[in-house]
């Protein structure tokens, strides 16, 4: 076989390039192969010169125009990568639609600072789902065994703001749910006006969580719930003790820590953020965060997908079980991989075996690390 279609059918088996671009590669070799014998038939009718020194020129020639389209079909693919950043950014700044476009940023106030508390107790008798948005301040929620939601609200605001705190929070207890928020576009300086949250909420009426913040931590310890969903922007998101069949988690220019969590599906949507899983306990998780850094420390028996997609992001693995069979999938482009030599990776895969463990990585222009 032409070592270059050699070349390119590993490049292909690999996963290094896509079946369309071994494809556009394979044809670039084809045309080279036409021209080269449509110009050795008319140079035969016209003239005859050396062979030794034909073949020479041919050759260069071949492996020029092959360089050529190589560079080109590589340059095709940078540019795909491209668009591909700029629409996920696009996206994801879509996922963060409920943050105000007139959220201003303000410079700090010099008047007075004058501080408020609030306290809401209900009692809650039956599941529901609990909304917490906050774009003031922190945001600390911990699940507890009593039957009643505490909330406590410490108001810390300038005096220029005080025409803007009246009512400046609401909430609904319904059989269905409870929903708790705050007067929009107050103020985006938490030096001006801030809103610290504490919430002990009934761990075992939880069916849905939902909790976003902005520009401010968000922790979240001891919950069991159907669904947890959170969102935060330029801040960390922090949750520890979790048992909950979905988790769905969207950062933008933070970072995330998570321990001591388990769920079936876990959806990690990150851009420009550190994110760190300590022993990894979701049987699906899928991991999306450009130019980031990925850091698991270990991943569970119970785990049996593990997809990531980045670019320029650093990723890294560790801890895994040697004897542990793993499909890997690594569609990274331009990216240096460690692969631990006593890993137990395998080609074939079989369904009737639950142990096996399926990575997929693409971490494109980044570093993936895996022991």
């Amino acid at each position: 076989m032409n070592d270059k279609r050699l070349l390119i059918l590993n490049m292909l088996d690999e996963g290094k390039i896509s079946s369309q671009e071994a494809l556009e590669l394979l044809e670039a070799i084809k045309d080279d192969k036409d021209n080269k014998d449509l110009n050795n038939e008319t140079k035969q009718d016209s003239y005859q010169e050396d062979t030794t020194e034909k073949n020479t020129e041919e050759r260069e020639d071949t492996s020029n125009s092959f360089v050529k389209k190589s560079a080109q079909a590589v340059g095709n693919i940078l540019g795909k990568l491209n668009v591909f950043m700029d629409n996920f950014q696009d996206k994801l700044a879509e996922e963060f639609e409920n943050v105000e476009e007139s959220f201003i940023e303000e410079s700090d106030d010099e008047s007075p600072i004058l501080n408020e508390s609030y306290t809401i107790d209900e009692i809650i008798d039956n599941k529901k789902d609990f909304v917490i948005n906050n774009p003031y301040g922190p945001i600390n929620l911990y699940g507890h065994d009593e039957d009643n939601i505490l909330i406590n609200i410490d108001l810390a605001y300038k005096k220029s703001y005080e025409n803007k705190v009246k009512d400046f929070y609401s909430y609904k207890n319904t059989n269905n749910s409870f929903d708790l928020s705050f007067k929009n576009n107050i103020s985006s300086n938490h030096k001006n006006f801030k809103i610290n949250l504490d919430i002990r909420i009934p761990k075992n009426f939880i069916n849905s969580l939902f909790v976003k913040s902005l520009n401010d931590d968000i922790k979240i310890y001891n919950i069991t719930s159907n669904e947890l969903e959170v969102e935060n922007i330029n801040a960390p998101i922090d949750i520890n003790n979790i048992s909950s069949h979905k988790i769905d988690i969207k950062l933008l220019n933070g970072s995330y820590r998570q321990s001591k969590t388990a769920t079936n599906d876990l959806a990690i949507k990150a851009l420009n953020a550190n994110l760190e899983l300590d022993e990894l306990k979701s049987v699906n998780t899928k991991i999306t965060n450009p130019n980031g850094s990925i850091d698991i420390s270990s991943i569970n028996s119970m785990t049996k997908t593990l997809s990531i997609s980045g670019f320029n992001s650093m990723v890294k693995i560790s801890n895994i079980d040697q004897s542990r069979p793993i499909i890997f999938e690594n569609k990274s482009i331009n990216s240096h991989s460690k692969i631990g030599p006593n890993l137990n990776i395998i080609k074939n895969f079989d369904r009737d075996n639950s142990d096996i463990l399926i990575l997929n990585i693409k971490a494109n222009n980044g570093k993936i690390v895996i022991c």
